[in-house]
């Protein structure tokens, strides 16, 4: 998974059915839209977007979601430029936050020691974001929009009741996430990742404090349909680059084997 900045000038671009998306997003989680990605051509399904608002105040990020589908050549969205002939890149993209202003402003960008040297004023759409700027943006969101961490394209906030795993088709199965099971989970064990020990707070500071994310000991892929989940029994937090070592093997590894084979790795070093 790449991370991308998409571009947005109220200015050039008056977007006509924000309100729309804002609505969409509250109401179902989601809204899908296409957008311009100017001309890169390496966005693929699954990517991580930011949306950034410039051109005039307030500015920065208003948006996050996932790629779609591949870039394609659609007439630009300029009326007067499609009306020469001209066309430019799209993806189609489901933001899963959205906002009409800036919930992480410009100005507090560039007060993070990384994420500062990362070029935000951007004039194009479809930018590459480096991964260690990506991480330390992903937390700097997530504590911005009081968001519970998201790192995968299928967890995606899902309605109440600790019932969760009704699948909805995407480009692959997409399993219900339960916001009111996770911050169970978080209240009882607390933001510190149980393979590593690690919390973000401590690593990145205040401004990544409350990212983490959580793991289901018994995919919610496994069996259809909904289900009743145990927030302290059936989850627990962890960081996403031990979430991503437990999940290279189908069954996942356990929380135990997957602290053992990193005490082995460390003992090695």
């Amino acid at each position: 998974m790449n991370t991308y900045l998409l571009a947005w000038n109220p200015l050039k671009y008056p977007w006509g059915t924000l309100e729309d998306e804002l609505n969409e997003v509250r109401s179902d989680g989601s809204s899908w839209v296409r957008w311009s990605v100017g001309n890169s051509r390496s966005v693929e399904p699954g990517d991580r977007l930011f949306l950034i608002r410039l051109g005039q105040n307030p500015r920065g990020i208003v948006g996050s979601g996932w790629a779609k589908s591949p870039p394609f050549t659609a007439p630009h969205w300029d009326p007067v430029r499609a009306n020469t002939g001209m066309v430019t890149n799209y993806v189609d993209l489901a933001f899963d936050a959205l906002f009409e202003e800036p919930r992480l402003p410009i100005n507090q960008l560039l007060q993070s020691s990384v994420l500062r040297d990362y070029h935000w004023s951007t004039q194009m759409s479809g930018v590459h974001i480096p991964e260690d700027i990506a991480l330390v943006l992903e937390c700097a969101w997530a504590s911005a929009i009081g968001a519970r961490g998201l790192g995968f394209p299928d967890e995606m906030a899902s309605p109440t009741e600790f019932a969760e795993g009704a699948a909805t088709q995407v480009y692959v199965n997409k399993y219900e996430r339960n916001p009111a099971a996770r911050e169970a989970c978080l209240k009882h064990y607390g933001r510190v990742c149980a393979v590593c020990g690690m919390t973000f707070g401590d690593r990145y500071g205040a401004i990544a404090s409350s990212f983490i994310q959580v793991h289901h000991l018994s995919p919610l892929g496994e069996k259809p349909g909904k289900r009743q989940v145990d927030p302290i029994c059936d989850m627990r937090p962890i960081c996403p680059n031990c979430h991503a070592v437990v999940h290279l093997k189908k069954p996942p590894l356990t929380i135990e084997q997957a602290t053992s084979l990193l005490a082995s790795a460390t003992d090695v070093t």
